[in-house]
């Protein structure tokens, strides 16, 4: 068998769910022995009480006693054999799940912007915990099933041509035809265990955009409403879980139906050779016995192996990238474009159209241009397409119509990470880890020279106006911040965002509404910060500060579709 060896490091390998479980092959081993050995108890058990039918029919005591001995010996070691199994598998799954965690994660972490952007953040998440949830709780129940049920079959069949090849025969014929039955239950099955996958999503997404805008729900009175959309959410995910549990049942009785009537027939066939041909009882229920052990087998491994084979669609999707997104991916790790990203004379925006719907344009034949080193304040009526604008020129939508140019060089023929690298996003809701205040800062960026990454942060934080939050916090920079910053004001948390930016040493700061969501006072201290700022800066923002937003260098307003350009001396409208 091949060896597999999957790096789990943030590469390009893609493993198929066989080659993962292939990829420890000592632990594979252990938990195919750990299965196998059950199916061999089970087995023994059979022959226990074969055994111990004819106790009673010998002479002699010291005989019986042997007998006796032996039957017990042979109940009680299946019990040993499961223990010994538990210790066996459980390691194995473990490392397994592990693996699958860390693919699928991987598999999100691997997304481009554009690529992330295309799902909202629920479904990576629904994924991320439902997914993997429901794949722990049926994908090793159903190797599991496969691999016992499969050897307590080859067990019980081998046992019925060594004692009678008729038997064996007939069981071996039996099996085929339940097996050919169960292969039709399995597209149905896999399309079942998907929809539970779909419907989990929706409830994600629900959920999470409640959580999300609670404080607005309990404001205006409405969540008994969305509680009830909720619940009704909750229904279908519920309702998708028991289609798939009753089609499972299903499967599986329809097989035990067919093969007890195989059996009720056979019964029939064992008890007349014990009239006619003078069979032993003993011999004859181990026969009947093993037969059972085959039929029944068979009917429990087709529900466990349709079972696995929707598991493995599931893995899938879990970790494994669509043909579009490895072409996606493969044209962004080694693009044709081979320019580094300048900005020292201009950056021009010529005719310039984008439309989500293809019947409607948001931006129709915009024309600007931005100079190196000034600050604009970008306007116009909610709704317009100014965020839309943003991301065009930041590289994250890329399907539009015109031209966007850098220095004459047009966007599109420009190296992606260094696009990334020169052009940074403040966003109206900043998002802070559960970490070092300094930490959120860098973002784990840090220089190897500690002496410069220093300076370099001490000149970051007096730009972006935190020297005070950092003399107060208990612990300065290493201070850990809680969860999304809520121990921060609105305008500290802005600044650090600020800060994040100017670690980051971009040319270019584009700032989309960053104090909508402060105070008047603080949201003019944050736009005397950016416009302090050596960077570009392009602002989008509805307030007026007298005093403060007059100091913008061009104002550039969306209107109709298209860009008007005013200096900034010129009376804000």
């Amino acid at each position: 068998m091949r060896h597999f060896t999957i790096n789990l490091n943030f590469d390009n390998s893609q493993p198929t769910l066989k080659e993962l479980l292939k990829s420890r092959k000592r632990g594979f081993i252990s938990y195919f022995l750990g299965c196998f050995i059950t199916a061999i108890g089970s087995l023994i058990t059979y022959i226990a009480a074969s055994s111990g039918v004819e106790i009673f029919s010998m002479n002699s005591k010291q005989e019986i006693k042997q007998r006796i001995l032996l039957v017990a010996f042979l109940f009680l070691l299946p019990s040993i054999l499961h223990i010994m199994s538990r210790f066996l598998r459980i390691g194995y799954m473990r490392d397994i799940l592990l693996d699958i965690r860390k693919l699928a994660f991987r598999k999100i972490m691997r997304f481009s912007p554009q690529m992330f952007a295309q799902e909202s953040k629920n479904k990576y998440l629904s994924g991320l915990v439902n997914d993997i949830n429901l794949f722990e709780n049926e994908f090793f129940v159903s190797l599991l099933g496969i691999i016992y049920q499969g050897g307590r079959y080859i067990l019980g069949l081998a046992v019925l041509f060594v004692t009678d090849w008729r038997f064996g025969l007939i069981g071996l014929i039996s099996s085929i035809g339940l097996a050919i039955i169960g292969k039709f239950f399995r597209n149905k099955t896999i399309k079942l265990r998907l929809a539970i996958s779909d419907q989990n999503v929706v409830f994600q997404n629900r959920i999470g955009n409640i959580f999300h805008g609670l404080e607005i729900l309990k404001l205006n009175q409405v969540e008994e409403k969305f509680y009830i959309q909720a619940s009704n959410d909750i229904d279908q995910l519920e309702k998708s879980k028991g289609h798939f549990r009753f089609f499972k049942n299903l499967q599986q009785e329809t097989l035990w139906t067919i093969g007890n009537i195989i059996l009720m027939l056979t019964f029939l066939y064992i008890s007349f050779n014990i009239a006619t041909e003078g069979k032993t009882v003993a011999t004859s229920i181990i026969q009947f016995l093993m037969l059972n052990t085959s039929i029944f087998s068979i009917a429990m491994f087709m529900p466990h192996y349709n079972s696995f084979k929707s598991s493995t669609e599931l893995y899938n999707k879990l970790v494994l990238l669509t043909e579009e997104q490895k072409v996606t991916i493969a044209q962004a790790s080694t693009p044709t474009a081979k320019t580094e990203f300048r900005f020292q004379e201009k950056l021009e925006v010529r005719n310039l159209n984008f439309a989500y719907d293809t019947n409607k344009l948001l931006l129709h034949n915009v024309n600007f241009t931005i100079e190196p080193g000034k600050k604009y304040l970008l306007r116009g009526p909610s709704g317009s397409g100014k965020t839309t604008l943003i991301n065009i020129l930041s590289g994250v939508i890329t399907n539009y119509q015109g031209e966007i140019l850098f220095d004459n060089v047009k966007l599109s023929a420009i190296e992606p990470n260094s696009i990334l690298a020169s052009i940074a996003e403040m966003q109206q809701d900043v998002f802070l880890f559960e970490d070092t205040l300094l930490n959120n800062i860098t973002l784990y960026q840090e220089d190897d020279n500690s002496k410069t990454s220093q300076a370099k942060i001490t000149q970051v934080i007096k730009q972006a106006g935190l020297a005070q939050l950092v003399e107060k916090l208990p612990n300065g920079l290493e201070t850990l911040l809680e969860e999304n910053g809520k121990n921060l004001s609105g305008g500290e948390r802005q600044r650090i965002s600020i800060a994040r930016t100017l670690y980051k040493n971009s040319q270019i700061i584009l700032a989309d509404e960053p104090t909508s969501g402060l105070d008047p006072e603080t949201g003019e201290l944050i736009e005397q910060t950016l416009l302090a700022l050596p960077q570009t800066v392009i602002t989008i923002s509805h307030r007026d500060y007298p005093g403060t937003s007059e100091n913008y260098d061009y104002i550039l307003l969306l209107t109709d579709k298209q860009i008007k350009q005013y200096r900034g001396e010129q009376c804000l409208e």
